[in-house]
């Protein structure tokens, strides 16, 4: 073989920057790498281009390629041969070569002049010498927007004499650029230099070509590698680490700064073609009516965040094959059964403190896989859907609902461009907001349209998608919800085509890159993020930093909704809601951000319309009734003396042309056009009643409003808008009186006349801007005369079969006369079946007929009629029977797929439902029985001695309709351990001693038996029937079904040491914190003290147990062995010595016999092998058996076990995504000695965390007098 002679080329390379939380969540969207390499005939050029729609028409050599998807590599080969101006135009020095995705070469040399600049094309080379060499690589299909493409790559090798060299430049240096043509999604183009374009050389990057070694050097120069003759790169479009090393890449990501909007190129749109359905097939295509144009977001800003419904704590997706968590964080109370999200208890704290924290819409994550709605979610919603009911009780109102869907659980072959399948996806959403309730349904009112939200989330790659989709749903939703849809999603659906009303361009790239059509500009704001459990990104909360900086960017971006990622997304470490690791500081910021964002001025009085419902249509002269939920974002309270009232003034639809006196059209005088006036028609201004309401409460208004000019007389039909505004108060204004001259008037005491007006205060809603309803007036034949619209009804997700359930019902008359007597409100309930594939879907079939529940709350009319008349609401109470008229049941337990739903309307004399009535309509669990469990209040002390049995009680209460017979009913305790393990279920039952009536309580005595303990634990109770059903595993329909008691046990067999006089060495460290001395290994790495115990809820001064949050559902054969963990920093959060590097410290114990001494640590070089000094109470010097100890970068290797592990360490420069063990290692001790003290190796690269010494079972010491147990730690 040849002698390689090796060449480097280096290239000064400049980032294109983001943010690095930002660029760590967007994936690298759209990311391009360019690497160069040469050999004594061709420079040599490779790229690498992420593009989810490729899109290109060029095919031919010599045309520019900037139509389609391309890159371009321009060099100026003699920059220092020009200065000044000249350096800033092309000329014969400087190529370009631009290569196409759909196989285009333009390969051209620079020309004109200074003022006309311009690339001329190089003819092909002849048939002498090397030619230009190409080729490129589709990862997708060209030209089908429907699909997801993953890029393109590229590679060329450029002959020297096509550059009018004889070989390499060694010494020179020359000028380079590169810059990527985005076509069929983003229409945009970027470039490596900044600032930097094909027409302007001085702005391009140095490129330099000289001898040396591969690697970086300092700069971030790219040295890249050269090839001799016979062993250059292959030119097959395949760039392969190889041929083009990883390090040798010059990176390129857009940033908006850097990106230049192109005009659009048209492409032809795929046809869409419904394939032939198999047979037996009953579905037919919708005809798919044309998109509405829809107009800016005219509503209020909103505050959403994103909600895992699986709570993260789901043992399927948090819990990994060992036993180990995958959370990044732990919710209080770990990862027990109180926690599960089948629970209304382990929802209703997370909604109420989302509920205060000022979260408007939840954003719930929603599974399209029926598997796992079956299997879990539809439960789990059912369940949140109950606590956001009991939330929303109170003076605090609980969030909204809306679904965020994962399209990933449809399968790879999911084709959203049929319509069949787009069905089952529209089965999926609407299942979701059948059994939310209306009023918790994120129902916006905006503008003429009332429109469901619905978060499309990410979008996966597999999934084939287009508009269309949207209008089928849209439709469906029409159909049955009577509502429009606002669509949410990453702004990877608006690069795919979706009509997205809200991008997330955090997740997808710059704005520009969405399309720029969206109606509502969303912000995002994440605390962190924090993947690195499962291999994924960190991002480092830095104290408030990143959160901080988030909601920076947004409010400068004019972000019209805030969006939290998320309230407590756990596994990806997202979350802002209270946690261990990180306590209550997040969700306490979050609700100071959404304060901010709601009120940015902070003013005394800011209000924000949250929801809004009125009629579409009034009659002329006719009343509607608005119905609004309004949030108070100001500082101060509105009192129930408060004088801030709801109101609103007639508009016309549009802004009109004046005329003069002539009827001629007034015209401006400076820019030649018609004036316009956006006058009120009529300054009569409808009022509501007062409002009250604490800052961050809730407050519903009621404001009726007459369709009637100033002079009270009808409007006269048209389109017209409401605009309202807030009243706070009134105020005088003077003006004086002129005579016919202009003159001021005096009074006979010779002051000057004034005119005292009493004028409202008016202000805007969210502090400053007002909020338009646009109404169309009609004729009154036009409107119904008897209609009504159900609002509300507190009807559970969950009811037993055959039983009389009371429920308070508030409607509204939108008709044109007062409801007749002898109207009643009835519910009808139907049957609704999930439909199959490729099958049609079906129309719900009724289970009864209309069935009376109860009048309504009647009123006196000016004319003596009866009813509530129009524009007024009317509350009912009803007790709504879950049977038919006769007294049958409903079906209950459905089976998967089958569900019914409850429709109440107001009903007619005759039993039917006024013909303009709009129904409220509720999809709920019909359970045969509802055992109603709950419990009370729990006796039972919270320091147990091991070993020994205590006696408390606890008030267990029936909250369902059947009586709890003697003798069928237990209470069940279990103990499990701090992080949530399970340590004894089970542990013992008491029975219940008397017979519970529904609505009664009962206290049941019980005997507690502490297990051999040394620590904090949790002790759970749960009621038992008929010996088998758990109330807490069934159907959840009370938030207090299982009662979780945190308590300390005291007096075991493990003896955990003090060390806090030995610890020597700086172990621990705050991301914030002084990360600045060698830390834990000596070599600046730190424990990440944010995720080493004591927790934000630690309740026995730092006792853990072993394994912590690695046994779930495993076993280890010391697992109940703990450790008190050292308080990581000190109280200011200042450097603390929080770690033992041994040099023969004595640690005097407490004396006793003991079996074995366990070790919480690990080396920090390679393996360290050692042994512990004792000395017994006669002053006898031992040894215990050698041990070796694995280093922390490591697994156990020598016997050890998981103490604990991380996922990460913490350095000056950031975290270190590399896991960190420390190992229990369990030593020996001699039988029959009597400890007095311990003696630490002399081991330099040994660290320890915490010792424990484990006692003889028999030595756990006698019970403890009652109410006094021993001191925890000791025997």
């Amino acid at each position: 073989m040849k002698a390689a002679r090796w060449w480097w080329l280096v290239v000064a390379a400049m980032a294109v920057s983001m943010p690095a939380a930002t660029a760590a969540d967007m994936g690298q969207l759209d990311r391009l790498t360019f690497s160069a390499s040469f050999d004594p005939l061709y420079l040599f050029v490779a790229l690498t281009s992420q593009d989810i729609n490729l899109c290109g028409r060029e095919e031919r050599y010599g045309y520019p390629v900037t139509g389609d998807d391309a890159v371009e590599i321009m060099f100026d080969i003699s920059p220092g041969s020009r200065s000044g101006a000249d350096r800033q135009t092309l000329y014969r020095g400087c190529f370009k070569l631009g290569l196409s995705a759909a196989g285009g070469i333009f390969l051209a040399v620079g020309g004109g002049d200074a003022r006309r600049p311009e690339w001329l094309p190089l003819r092909p080379a002849g048939r002498t010498g090397p030619a230009l060499r190409t080729d490129l690589k589709l990862d997708g299909t060209l030209n089908d927007s429907t699909d997801v493409d993953r890029g393109w790559s590229v590679e060329a090798a450029i002959p020297w004499q096509r550059l009018g060299l004889e070989g390499p430049p060694l010494g020179d240096v020359w000028a380079y650029n590169v810059v990527r043509t985005l076509r069929g999604d983003a229409e945009a183009r970027f470039s490596l230099a900044e600032g930097g374009d094909d027409l302007d050389p001085s702005r391009w990057l140095p490129l330099s070509f000289r001898d040396g070694p591969p690697g970086l050097e300092a700069g971030r120069a790219f040295l890249v590698f050269s090839q001799d003759a016979d062993h250059g790169p292959t030119i097959d479009g395949e760039v392969t680490d190889r041929e083009w090393p990883l390090l040798q890449r010059v990176e390129l990501t857009p940033s908006a700064e850097r990106l230049t909007p192109l005009q659009p190129v048209a492409w032809p749109t795929p046809e869409e073609t419904q394939a032939a359905l198999p047979a037996g097939s009953t579905f037919e295509p919708l005809k798919l009516s044309p998109a509405e144009p829809r107009d800016a977001w005219r509503g209020d800003g909103l505050v959403l965040a994103n909600y895992q419904l699986d709570l993260g704590t789901d043992r399927r997706t948090a819990v990994d094959e060992s036993g180990a968590s995958l959370l990044a964080a732990t919710p209080l109370g770990g990862l027990g059964p109180q926690n599960s999200a089948a629970r209304v208890g382990a929802h209703l704290p997370l909604v109420q403190r989302a509920g205060a924290a000022g979260i408007d819409v939840l954003l719930v994550s929603w599974p399209v896989g029926v598997a796992e709605r079956d299997g879990w979610a539809l439960e789990a919603l059912r369940s949140l859907v109950l606590a956001a009911m009991e939330a929303g009780t109170g003076t605090q109102s609980a969030p909204l609902l809306a679904p965020r869907i994962a399209l990933a659980g449809m399968g790879p072959q999911a084709d959203l461009t049929q319509q069949a399948q787009a069905e089952l996806l529209y089965a999926a959403l609407a299942e979701f907001y059948r059994i939310v309730p209306p009023n918790l349904r994120a129902c916006l009112t905006d503008g003429p349209r009332r429109e469901l939200l619905v978060d499309l989330g990410a979008a996966p790659d597999k999934v084939r998608f287009s508009s269309s989709f949207q209008r089928y749903a849209e439709q469906r939703f029409a159909g049955e919800f009577d509502t429009s849809v606002a669509w949410l999603g990453d702004a990877l659906w608006a690069r795919r085509g979706a009509r997205l009303d809200g991008a997330r361009t955090v997740d997808g790239g710059p704005a520009v890159f969405a399309g720029g059509a969206e109606r509502v500009r969303l912000g995002v704001v994440r605390p962190g993020r924090d993947e690195s459990r499962t291999g994924g990104p960190l991002v480092p909360r830095n104290g408030f930093g990143t959160f901080r900086t988030w909601f920076d960017a947004a409010t400068a971006a004019h972000a019209d909704w805030l969006q939290f990622d998320s309230w407590n997304d756990l596994r990806a470490g997202t979350e802002a809601a209270r946690t261990r690791e990180w306590g209550p500081g997040y969700e306490r910021r979050a609700s100071g951000l959404a304060a901010q964002f709601a009120n940015p001025s902070e003013q005394q009085v800011c209000v924000r319309v949250r929801r809004m419902d009125a009629p579409r249509i009034v009659a002329s002269g006719g009343r509607l009734l608005v119905n609004a939920q309004l949030v108070n974002a100001g500082l101060a309270a509105w009192g129930s003396q408060s004088e801030l009232r709801l109101s609103a003034l007639w508009h016309h639809a549009q802004p009109v042309v004046l005329v003069d006196d002539d009827g001629k059209t007034k015209i401006d005088g400076v820019t030649g056009r018609p004036v316009m006036s956006d006058q009120p028609v009529s300054e009569r201004r409808a009022q509501s009643g007062p409002l009250s309401a604490e800052p961050g409460g809730s407050a519903d208004a009621e404001l009726p409003i007459d369709a009637v000019d100033a002079q009270g007389k009808p409007l006269a039909p048209g389109h017209y808008r409401l605009r309202f505004a807030l009243l706070n108060g009134s105020r005088i204004e003077t003006e004086p009186v002129l005579d016919d001259k202009g003159q001021p008037v005096k009074d006979e005491k010779g002051r000057p006349k004034v005119t005292r007006t009493e004028l409202p205060n008016v202000l805007g809603t969210q502090g400053d801007r007002g909020l338009d309803l646009p109404i169309d007036v009609v004729a009154p034949e036009q409107v119904p005369d008897l209609a009504a619209t159900m609002l509300s009804a507190d009807l559970p997700s969950r009811v037993e079969t055959g039983r009389l359930y009371p429920l308070t019902v508030t409607l509204r008359n939108d008709g044109r006369l007062p409801w007749p007597e002898g109207c009643r409100i009835g519910v009808r309930y139907e049957l609704v079946s999930r439909p199959d594939a490729n099958m049609a879907p079906t129309d719900p079939q009724p289970i009864t007929g209309w069935v009376p529940c109860g009048p309504i709350t009647t009123t006196t009319s000016p004319q003596g009629r009866r009813g509530a008349g129009p524009g007024q609401t009317s509350a009912a109470r009803i007790k709504l029977p879950t049977a038919d008229a006769t007294g049958k049941p409903l079906p209950a337990d459905l089976p998967a797929g089958r569900f019914v739903t409850a429709r109440l309307a107001l009903l007619d004399r005759a039993g039917q439902p006024l013909p303009a009535s709009l129904p409220y309509v509720q999809a709920i669990e019909v359970l045969s029985r509802d055992w109603g469990c709950g419990l009370g209040a729990v006796d039972v002390p919270r320091l147990f001695q091991a070993g020994s049995s205590v006696s408390g009680s606890v008030v267990v209460r029936n909250t369902a309709f059947r009586t709890w017979a003697q003798g069928h009913s237990e209470l069940s305790w279990s103990w499990y351990r701090f992080d949530g393990a399970e340590l004894k279920l089970d542990a013992g039952r008491a029975p219940v001693p008397v017979e519970v009536r529904s609505g009664q309580s009962a206290k049941v005595p019980v005997t507690i038996v502490a297990p051999a303990y040394t620590g904090p634990l949790l002790l759970a109770f749960d009621i038992v029937h008929e010996g088998t059903l758990f109330g807490s595993r069934l159907p959840s329909t009370f938030d207090s079904d299982l009662a979780v008691e945190p308590v300390v046990v005291v007096g075991g067999p493990y003896r955990p040491l003090s060390l806090s006089a030995q610890l020597n060495v700086v172990g621990h460290a705050l991301e914030t914190g002084d990360l600045t001395g060698p830390g834990f290994d000596g070599n600046g790495r730190y424990l990440p003290a944010e995720l080493v115990p004591p927790t934000a809820d630690d309740l026995a001064d730092g006792l853990y147990p072993t394994g912590w949050l690695s046994l779930f559902g495993a076993t280890a054969r010391y697992g109940t062995a703990t450790f008190r963990y050292p308080p990581p920093t000190g109280g200011d959060n200042k450097p603390t010595p929080s770690v033992l590097r041994p040099d023969g410290q004595v640690v005097t114990v407490v004396p006793g016999t003991y079996l074995r001494l366990h070790v919480l640590g690990a080396s920090v070089r390679g393996e360290v092998t050692t042994r512990f000094g004792t000395v017994d109470v006669k002053g006898a010097v031992g040894q215990t058996a050698p041990i070796t100890v694995t280093n922390w970068d490591q697994s156990p290797r020598h016997g050890e076990t998981i103490g604990l592990k991380l996922p990460y360490r913490a350095t000056r420069l950031g975290p270190e995504q590399r896991p960190a063990w420390l190992h229990h290692i369990v030593v020996p001790l001699e039988p029959g000695q009597t400890l007095a003290r311990l003696v630490m190796p002399r081991a330099a690269d040994l660290r320890i965390v915490a010792l424990t010494l484990e006692a003889a079972p028999l030595a756990a010491g006698p019970p403890a007098p009652a109410g006094q147990p021993t001191a925890a730690g000791q025997p």
